[in-house]
């Protein structure tokens, strides 16, 4: 009997001590799990390569063109007494002569202009200076092979008109006998005085006389001028 109670006295006991360890056991994997901390994480920045670079954005390492000086080359055939041979090389050797320099942008115009035509053209023009050229010569009889005796009448004219305004920026002549009396040779120059320049063809003076004037509208425009091998 008494063994019976001790039996049942044992029994809830038991029972309490099983759900007290239970209960530990699990505050214990609570605990556990709760004490877990999370990876600490670096303070050093990662590496990365060097940042991208939008290649519109960036600046142009190629320098611009400068801007080249604009002319308008025209030929006054009106009223001319030396044939438009002659005057048609004058302005195409001004035009080539012109052409050496880089800093010019050369145009020949369309078609003859008097001297009202190249005020009226410049006007219209922004930036274009236009050049008017005229072939002339005192002596009627000047064409004709072998007579020279109007050589020291023969000229080129010219004179060049601002872009917007028409004012006239420089105008002079260039005598084909000036340019014959001092004719270049090489480097060099010979004089060859009157009559002896009067022996120098007619278009080797023209266009002696053409490269002149060339050289002289570059001076006036501050265009750098380079030696001329003849």
């Amino acid at each position: 009997m008494q063994q019976a109670r001790f039996q049942l006295h044992r029994t809830p006991s038991f029972a309490l001590l099983i759900c007290a360890l239970i209960l530990c056991g699990v505050c214990s994997r609570a605990q556990a799990q709760s004490g877990r901390r999370a990876p600490k994480r670096s303070d050093v920045p990662p590496i990365s390569g060097p940042p991208a670079t939008d290649p519109v954005a960036q600046p142009s390492t190629t320098k611009p063109e400068p801007a080249r000086l604009s002319i308008i080359l025209a030929n006054e055939l009106s009223g001319m007494d030396v044939g438009w041979t002659y005057a048609r090389i004058a302005l195409s050797d001004c035009e080539r002569r012109l052409r050496e320099s880089a800093a010019i942008s050369v145009q020949v115009a369309g078609q003859e202009m008097n001297r009202k035509e190249a005020h009226d053209r410049a006007k219209t023009e922004k930036e274009a200076y236009v050049v008017l050229l005229q072939l002339q010569s005192n002596h009627n009889d000047f064409t004709r092979p072998g007579d020279y005796r109007g050589l020291s009448n023969a000229y080129i004219s010219y004179t060049v008109f601002t872009p917007g305004t028409a004012k006239i920026k420089t105008h002079g002549r260039v005598h084909l006998d000036s340019v014959g009396s001092s004719a270049r040779v090489g480097r060099g120059r010979i004089g060859l005085p009157m009559p002896g320049a009067r022996r120098i063809p007619f278009e080797y003076l023209v266009r002696l006389a053409a490269q002149e004037t060339a050289d002289r509208l570059m001076a006036a425009l501050n265009v750098t001028v380079s030696s001329r091998p003849f």
